[in-house]
């Protein structure tokens, strides 16, 4: 590495909203450098659940073609179970698509590097500081390089050491609330309709399954860990003892297949407020902010706040907008963009770890058919 190099840019993270960042960077003349910690194709948490949104985005940056060369899963419709088995059914009205973010990430990740922006992986970045006007980034390794850059986006994920590092208020908060998913081979669950996606809620626990590439189904839960000591796999079969219609979808080997399987984990998921900007850093995707995972619209999210991220440092080096201009810039828009749909996701969800309010929210469902549509809506952008 030159480390007497200085880029433009440099994004923190390759994921959808790293690489989609540096993506646009690249394409507006910027020298854009993406530091990814870990060798790609990788796993990671996620519904994969690409939705309308983040379809829109994918065609105008003229990703369309690629993305359906990955072999995606088209979604058409939502079913919500309760863990006493009542159901909710809806239509989406526009195609969504399951897709592993193993492919996923991998091919943005590439379209970024054909475009130019030059990506050193795997490279963690261990601290940054900020002196005379430019980032400095301390990488991983024995030979302690540095990398400079004049602006920074950050795109690591829910939670990064960085977060420390950066002295973001919501750094060690634990939640008790974790994620994980687990992808089940699609012959295990012959009856699962291939076009749905489902939710399926139990006590302090809810799960969505949908179908993705390669004959896959992810299998990815959400879980209140707050009075709950067993591990998360065992809350996993309690739900399929808990919620009958989850466990019919399944063969009967699918209790041992769960020991057998790798889980792709974060624990202590933090859905409070972040700041959009640090110290001059601009949070993108789940930096950001984290949206209930119900709403599954996390990774168009990623997408969308790159583009409004990267838009914000594209003026800010064209000289169109001061430092502090840039910063309220993407502060707006993001909280204009985001903050209706993470509000109405937040509020689902309390409503689905809480067993109680099963019933009633059941009941109202059913007094009202429109209301699980106005919910998809509400958490769209």
């Amino acid at each position: 590495m030159d480390t007497t190099q200085i880029f433009d840019a440099a994004v923190i993270g390759g994921g959808p909203a790293g690489s989609t960042s540096a993506l646009h960077l690249a394409r507006a003349g910027l020298n854009a450098a993406i530091i990814e910690k870990k060798i790609f194709p990788r796993e990671t948490l996620c519904g994969e659940f690409i939705s309308r949104e983040a379809v829109v985005i994918l065609q105008g940056l003229e990703l369309w073609d690629g993305f359906l060369a990955l072999c995606p899963n088209p979604i058409h419709s939502l079913k919500f179970i309760f863990k006493n088995g009542k159901t909710l059914k809806a239509p989406l009205f526009f195609t969504a698509y399951g897709l592993s973010r193993g492919a996923f990430d991998n091919f943005l990740l590439t379209q970024a590097v054909k475009e130019g922006a030059t990506c050193f992986q795997p490279m963690e970045v261990k601290d940054v500081k900020r002196l005379n006007g430019l980032f400095h980034l301390a990488l991983s390794g024995e030979s302690q390089e540095e990398l400079h850059a004049s602006h920074l986006i950050a795109a690591y994920g829910r939670q990064s050491p960085l977060d420390r590092v950066l002295k973001r208020g919501f750094a060690g908060i634990k939640s008790r609330i974790n994620g994980v998913k687990l992808h089940i081979p699609a012959k295990y669950a012959p009856g699962f309709p291939e076009d749905e996606i489902h939710i399926y809620a139990g006590s302090g626990i809810y799960c969505g399954v949908n179908r993705v590439d390669n004959g896959i189904l992810t299998v990815c839960f959400l879980e209140d860990r707050r009075g709950y000591e067993a591990s998360p796999k065992m809350h996993l079969k309690d739900l399929l003892i808990q919620n009958g219609s989850f466990k019919e979808i399944f063969s009967s080997e699918i209790f041992d297949l769960i020991d057998s399987l790798p889980v792709y984990g974060t624990g202590n998921i933090y859905f409070g407020r972040r700041n959009s900007v640090e110290h001059g850093v601009f949070m993108a995707g789940d930096t950001a902010r984290v949206i209930a995972p119900l709403a599954g619209d996390g990774i168009a999210m990623a997408l969308q706040s790159a583009g409004l991220a990267s838009e914000a440092l594209i003026k800010l080096h064209r000289k169109e907008l001061s430092v502090p201009h840039a910063e309220e810039f993407y502060r707006l828009m993001w909280k204009r963009t985001f903050s209706r749909r993470i509000r109405h996701a937040g509020l689902i969800q309390k409503a689905v770890l809480n067993s109680a309010l099963s019933l009633p929210a059941y009941a109202a469902g059913k007094m009202f058919p429109g209301i699980l549509q106005y919910l998809i809506n509400s958490t769209r952008g």
